[in-house]
């Protein structure tokens, strides 16, 4: 994408006039074409500072800071640009705030800006390429966040499902790990059970013998006194 400067360059007969505020464009508009964008930003913000209220000097700052790589303040002085022209002269600043926005990777105020450029000047064929191509980086965008969503739904499924899994294993290990203990408790009750009984047994056949030589002790009832 091309960036456009407006070259303001007022030969007057009269030197008194190229002082000032339009000395300085002229001193920034020379350090741009020799390619130092940042002498040619502090030259241009010297006649901000002299003239507040002129697009011009918003203007090429802009282009500056954009050919500076400065994006983010380039859209700033655009946008100032634009608000300070009349409309049907707004045309190069919104296209250049719309190569500010794409290279930053917002597109859609790109599509909106490349848009105002061609309503200011409909057969602007450079502002009606970028606005293809920033269609094309919006539509391809969504489709890489819709991508990504489903990734991340993937993966917290994949790791709820994990979690799960470690659950019921640790759980299982506790129930292999209380299993041996509740069998062996089993077995020592059943021995003791039948140790029990064996005793039980043996205490009523001791009893049963009691009996029996009890019997054996006492008289006998018919004899005869």
């Amino acid at each position: 994408m091309k960036s456009t400067i407006v070259l303001f360059c007022t030969i007057s007969l009269l030197t008194g006039f190229l002082g000032g505020w339009r000395s300085l464009i002229k001193a920034g508009n020379k350090s741009y074409k020799t390619g130092n964008f940042t002498k040619a930003k502090k030259i241009y913000q010297s006649a901000i500072d002299t003239k507040p209220d002129e697009p011009i000097s918003n203007y090429n700052l802009g282009v500056a800071l954009y050919q500076n790589k400065e994006f983010d303040q380039a859209e700033k002085y655009f946008l100032k640009s634009i608000n300070q022209l009349t409309l049907g002269k707004q045309n190069k600043a919104y296209y250049n705030l719309g190569n500010s926005q794409f290279q930053m990777g917002n597109f859609e105020d790109a599509i909106r800006s490349y848009k105002s450029a061609l309503r200011n000047n409909h057969v602007d064929l450079d502002s009606k390429h970028n606005l293809e191509l920033a269609l094309e980086k919006l539509a391809q965008q969504q489709r890489d966040q819709e991508s990504s969503n489903n990734q991340e739904q993937a993966n917290n499924e994949n790791k709820d499902g994990n979690q799960n899994q470690q659950r019921q294993n640790s759980k299982q290990q506790q129930q292999n790990q209380i299993a041996p203990d509740v069998q062996k408790m089993s077995e020592a009750d059943a021995i003791r059970l039948l140790e029990a009984l064996k005793n039980d047994e043996h205490e009523i056949r001791r009893q049963i013998l009691r009996r029996q030589i009890a019997r054996q002790k006492l008289p006998s009832s018919d004899k005869d006194w």
